[in-house]
């Protein structure tokens, strides 16, 4: 099967956010964040705390995903979640979690093959979108993968000692919560840095999650949390500290 071209992948406003400098990309981001902000009352607040440094860090522009659906068994493909104009992507500081929020949500959602869109590029060396683990995972029905999602929130629980308990543990919230809805499994995040720190650095990076990381998707707003244990900044499950960008 044919390798799909870059040019799949993401919508045409990726091409001309790669020409533009950092300060551009940034204003642009500030820029977005504030009109979903005007949204509402809770969209403000939200946004809010997104901007919030002490919070959330490593802004980014996010273009696109690959994820298997909860409700749906695939066999071997992938959904293909394509946001029309540019999203924007933050870190939690402590706790395993993205949050990508925009000010339309517009994107369209395909099922493409896996074999068409492995890799990010056509070099021998390019990017993967997902690891071995995706292809079981599009096989398997509804109930397999609420197990599944039972032993996740076992792993996110481990954090708990980052989360103090008078605002309530990050893993019930997630079990619990009325404002956001679990639509799959995330196998992939693709991103423009935006972080100062790191300089002018690659336009496109591509990282393909070593366990299935759970998508939720706000309920009202064009909002997504990207969440799942295994998930990291700058460093590996083993706390090492010699790699730059997401892990996990």
């Amino acid at each position: 099967m044919k390798t799909a071209p870059d040019t799949f992948h993401a919508d045409s406003w990726l091409v001309k956010m790669m020409d533009r400098d950092n300060t551009a990309r940034l204003k642009e981001a500030s820029g977005i964040l504030n009109s979903l902000a005007n949204k509402s009352s809770e969209a403000k607040g939200i946004v809010s705390s997104l901007q919030d440094r002490k919070e959330f860090i490593k802004p980014s522009l996010v273009p696109y995903f690959y994820y298997i659906p909860l409700n749906r068994t695939l066999d071997d493909r992938l959904m293909h979640l394509k946001f029309k104009t540019p999203m924007v992507g933050v870190k939690h500081k402590r706790l395993p979690l993205i949050m990508i929020a925009g000010k339309s949500g517009a994107k369209s959602e395909n099922v493409v093959p896996m074999d068409y869109v492995e890799r990010f590029g056509k070099q021998e060396n390019s990017p993967k979108h997902f690891l071995s683990y995706a292809r079981p995972l599009t096989r398997m029905g509804k109930e397999a993968k609420l197990k599944l999602y039972d032993l996740s929130l076992d792993g996110m629980r481990s954090y708990r000692k980052d989360n103090p308990k008078k605002s309530g543990w990050f893993s019930d919230y997630l079990e619990n919560n009325k404002d956001f809805v679990l639509k799959g499994y995330v196998v992939n995040y693709s991103y423009i840095n935006l972080d100062p720190k790191y300089g002018e650095t690659a336009p496109v990076w591509v990282h393909p999650w070593g366990l299935p990381s759970m998508l939720y998707a706000h309920k009202r707003l064009p909002i997504y949390m990207l969440t799942g244990p295994a998930h990291r900044l700058d460093e590996n499950i083993l706390g090492q500290r010699n790699m730059v960008g997401h892990t996990g």
